[in-house]
């Protein structure tokens, strides 16, 4: 079967077409796979927020938290003693008033 010239160009187009359709698809497949890893590793365990070791609180940790404070400053406990258990900063603990 012969092509013109005509046919044999819009064959190479359709052709160029397919080739970056495919290679969308791989690029496609490759952040999949890639975000699949990452929420598989994000599963396994958090790593502490700050720098201290400090993790997430729930609010009603934090409640808890902020209660145990008041009362351990009204005994006179040092603030920065209070900020090492907890793993806040000294001046969280002085607004914990």
């Amino acid at each position: 079967m012969l092509l013109s010239t005509r046919q044999r160009a819009q064959l190479e187009k359709i052709i160029m077409q397919v080739e970056k359709i495919l290679l969308q698809a791989d690029a496609a497949e490759k952040r999949a796979a890639k975000s699949q890893r990452t929420v598989s590793s994000k599963k396994r365990g958090r790593k502490p927020l700050s720098k201290n070791g400090a993790h997430r609180r729930s609010r009603a940790d934090a409640i808890a938290m902020r209660k145990e404070i008041r009362a351990a400053r009204r005994k006179g406990i040092s603030a920065a003693e209070l900020a090492k258990k907890y793993g806040v900063t000294t001046s969280y603990i002085y607004q914990q008033r």
